[in-house]
């Protein structure tokens, strides 16, 4: 299967190789990094029986799934994501769980709640694709409890790390890279995000993704095929850029870490 460019593909899932991001989201779930930097999350949130909790960009769900069985049958998980083809999945994953818990299409910036309708907001991996992040925190705090919690974690695409010989060209391609997001840096702004719409308590923990190099070339190799389509880089330099990787995974020296950022805090109390 061809690497899709997930900048674009993600921004509008439905008009895209749905089936490859799905499978995307899949391995990139299970990867122990990432399972881990989730655990840290249940962790700071500290959801309780009888909360409502609303994951925004639920993409196939396993996370609300995981948050429901927290919260318990007094509580409600809810899963929104812009996605048909996400929360068709995500439906048919988890509708036979007995959890409550529910999923609905839903841009980030509109979601379909009451005001106060939430003890605990989610989103992992989302403002990435995302313009504009102002109208998504104001939605965010409209949907808050008073004393609710706003956990969010994203990448910063400048701090992608990638070993490599050729230092000057792999800068080039981490700037790309993180120039084809909508907001690339995004997790380096999150705190001052933060402040900005007056959260409290804010905490800030640094986690990065390592991941083997076939999920690698998942992740970045449609981005990196979309420079070359642009004349950014020939053909020729981005194969030999990845033959050195090929190598280097081949003698266990490859190392790739993709670097994003937690953070919390609670909406003041009236």
């Amino acid at each position: 299967m061809q690497n899709q460019d997930i900048t674009a593909g993600f921004q509008s899932a439905d008009n895209s190789d749905s089936a490859y991001l799905i499978k995307f989201l899949e391995d990139v779930h299970n990867c122990e990094t990432v399972r881990n930097v989730f655990k840290e999350q249940l962790a700071w949130l500290k959801i309780q029986r009888g909360d409502y909790v609303l994951d925004i960009g639920c993409g196939i769900g396993d996370q609300a799934y995981e948050m429901a069985k927290l919260a318990g049958y007094a509580g409600l998980v809810t899963g929104t994501d812009a996605s048909h083809a996400m929360i068709d999945m995500a439906k048919k994953r988890h509708s036979a769980s007995g959890l409550n818990l529910d999923f609905l299409v839903a841009p980030a910036n509109a979601q379909p709640f009451d005001n106060l309708s939430f003890d605990h907001i989610r989103t992992e991996r989302v403002l990435m694709y995302v313009k504009d992040t102002d109208p998504v925190f104001a939605e965010y705090l409209r949907l808050l409890k008073p004393g609710g919690n706003l956990l969010v974690y994203d990448v910063d695409w400048d701090a992608l790390v990638i070993s490599h010989s050729h230092t000057v060209l792999t800068r080039k391609i981490v700037g790309f890279i993180s120039d084809k997001f909508p907001s690339g840096r995004i997790g380096c702004d999150l705190f001052r995000h933060f402040k900005r719409f007056g959260f409290n308590d804010i905490k800030v923990k640094a986690c990065g993704y390592s991941h083997p190099l076939e999920l690698v070339k998942r992740i970045i190799g449609g981005i990196i095929q979309t420079g070359v389509n642009e004349n950014s880089f020939t053909a020729n330099e981005i194969n030999d850029w990845w033959a050195i990787l090929e190598r280097d995974d081949r003698e266990g020296k490859f190392f790739a870490s993709f670097q994003g950022f937690m953070v919390m805090g609670r909406k003041q109390k009236i």
